[in-house]
C-alpha cells in the first residue's frame, strides 16, 4: 500500500494526537510506513494503521509505556555522556586542559580587579552560552518551525543546565547567611577556591557543549 498526500497527513495528525516526543513520533512514523508497504489495497488506509499499531505496538494505550522506556533510557544515555565527558578532563588525554585552564583561572583570580562581580560575570558568560546552545537544539531539531512536540531529551537537557547553578546558589545563601551579603562572603574564599570553581564551571560548560554536538550534529526534523 502506497498512501496518498491526504493519507500521509491524515497519519501525521493521528500520531500527533497520541505521541508526546517528537524522537517517538519519528519512529513510529517510519515504522507504519514500512509496514504500509507489505499491505495490500484490500484494506482501508486507517484499518491498515490501527491494525500495524494494534500488532506491532500493543494499541495505542501502550504507547505511553514506550515512550517512558525511551525516555528512560534516552535520559540514561546522555547523563552518561556527560559524566564521561567530564571523567575525560582527568584522564592523561585531557588533563592538562585541566591544569592549563585552572592556572588561568588561579592567575585571573589573583589580580586586583578581580573580585565577586568579575567572578559572575565569568559565570554569567557560560550560563548564557548554555542558554544559546540549548536555543539553537530546539531550532535544530525542528521545535519551533517543524513540530510541537517535545525532545525525549528536553528534560535532562534542562536537568544538566540547572543543576550546577542550583548547587552554586544555595552555597552563596548558606554562607550569605553568616557574611550578610554574597560579595562579603566572596571576600573569605581564598583564591585557589575561587580557581576552583571557574574551572568546574568551564568544564561543565564544555562537557554540555560535547553532549549536544553528539547529540544534535543532525538536523532533526518532524516529517
Amino acid at each position: 500500500m502506497k498512501p496518498t498526500p491526504e493519507q500521509l497527513a491524515f497519519l501525521k495528525k493521528y500520531l500527533h494526537q497520541n505521541l508526546e516526543f517528537r524522537e517517538s513520533y519519528i519512529e513510529f512514523y517510519d515504522h507504519i510506513l514500512t509496514a504500509l508497504e507489505g499491505i495490500g489495497n484490500e484494506v482501508t488506509f486507517g484499518r491498515a494503521v490501527q491494525d500495524i499499531v494494534d500488532r506491532d505496538f500493543g494499541g495505542f494505550e501502550n504507547i505511553a509505556k514506550i515512550e517512558r522506556s525511551f525516555k528512560v533510557n534516552a535520559t540514561r544515555d546522555v547523563k552518561k555522556k556527560y559524566a564521561h565527558n567530564l571523567v575525560s578532563f582527568f584522564k592523561p588525554q585531557g588533563i592538562w586542559f585541566t591544569i592549563t585552564l585552572f592556572a588561568l583561572f588561579y592567575i585571573a583570580a589573583m589580580q586586583s580587579w578581580f573580585g565577586f562581580w568579575p567572578c559572575m560575570i565569568a559565570v554569567l558568560v557560560m550560563r548564557l552560552s548554555l542558554g544559546v546552545l540549548r536555543g539553537v537544539r530546539h531550532i535544530r531539531s525542528g521545535y519551533v518551525f517543524q513540530s510541537r512536540l517535545r525532545s525525549v531529551k528536553d528534560g535532562v537537557f534542562i536537568w544538566l543546565d540547572q543543576i550546577p547553578v542550583m548547587v552554586f546558589i544555595l552555597i552563596a545563601i548558606a554562607c550569605a547567611f553568616k557574611t550578610g551579603s554574597p560579595v562579603a562572603w566572596f571576600g573569605h574564599i581564598s583564591t585557589a577556591v575561587s580557581a576552583l570553581f571557574l574551572t568546574a564551571m568551564a568544564l561543565h560548560t564544555v562537557a554540555y557543549y560535547k553532549v549536544y554536538r553528539d547529540e544534535f550534529k543532525m538536523v532533526l526534523t518532524a516529517y
